[in-house]
């Protein structure tokens, strides 16, 4: 017989010369064949997938006696545990022996790379030529810029910001292994520098022209030196910001024409320009 529970058998026997009977008993113990669920997964590198041998049919495996497992990966034994976490491609079989019941299930675990961006640290454009930049990232299975438009799912990102500003975006694969990055892009063009050709000094209906101010843009390093006739330094700055108010060592210097040199370099990828511009600034009065 084959019992579906535990149960108990009377057994009682006799000889038949003497008549003398005995009674005796004997448990009979039923077990499910143990069933266990195999696993086809595909996660990401560098995580850990875990696997069970613990059966799905059977609640209570503290009742029995002779309870063991196996795991083999590629058909060498490698634990002896009930659940084992794995971090390697393989097949992984888990076997499970309940006395003389067995029960096994096939694993078979892969691992996917994450997507790699293409993006660069930094980008650089001059708005003032080119009124957008485009980012790749690369290719994914899915792309999600986070500039707080969810619309913003394409592979590819236009952008035209007017000062540095940085974009991140989401790359994730078919199996949903993700990594982020993201980029700085500045709005850089060559420097350049637009100095007036005269001024008059303390002139209160002249707008911009009550003093000497240099304008320029996109500009890093920054020197003027301003002569009078006899080549004598009269006014020198290294902030651009600065201007010159017609006065040298506290008197207002005569009306005429005053030679300058602007010295001046670009920023980032600019900085290598280096430019030296002559002039002459006239006083009026």
């Amino acid at each position: 017989t084959t019992p579906s529970d535990t149960s108990l058998y009377y057994v009682n026997v006799t000889d038949n010369a003497t008549s003398c009977s005995v009674l005796d008993s004997v448990y009979l113990v039923g077990i499910p064949k143990p069933i266990l669920i195999g696993l086809d997964s595909t996660s990401c590198n560098g995580l850990e997938v875990n696997l069970t041998a613990i059966p799905t049919n059977i609640p209570n495996l503290n009742q029995y006696q002779k309870v063991s497992y196996l795991w083999t990966k590629n058909g060498s034994a490698i634990s002896t545990s009930s659940q084992i976490s794995v971090n390697s491609q393989g097949t992984y079989i888990g076997l499970i022996n309940i006395d003389r019941c067995q029960g096994t299930a096939t694993n078979n675990i892969n691992f996917s790379p994450y997507p790699i961006s293409q993006l660069p640290i930094t980008k650089h454009y001059c708005q003032e030529l080119t009124n957008q930049v485009v980012l790749d990232a690369g290719p994914a299975f899915k792309h999600k810029w986070l500039t707080g438009n969810n619309g913003d799912t394409l592979r590819t990102l236009s952008v035209n910001p007017e000062v540095g500003a940085i974009y991140k975006v989401i790359l994730t694969n078919e199996f949903n292994c993700s990594v982020r990055d993201s980029i700085l892009v500045k709005n850089i063009c060559e420097p350049r520098v637009f100095p007036p050709s005269a001024f008059n000094p303390g002139c209160t209906n002249c707008g911009n022209n009550g003093v000497f101010m240099v304008h320029g843009a996109h500009i890093g390093k920054y020197k003027i030196t301003i002569f009078n006739r006899w080549g004598e330094v009269i006014f020198l700055s290294e902030d651009i910001e600065q201007s010159w108010d017609g006065n040298y060592l506290r008197e207002l210097m005569p009306v005429g024409v005053y030679p300058y040199v602007i010295y001046y370099e670009g920023k980032d990828e600019f900085s290598n320009i280096k430019n030296t511009l002559k002039g002459k600034i006239t006083l009026l009065r």
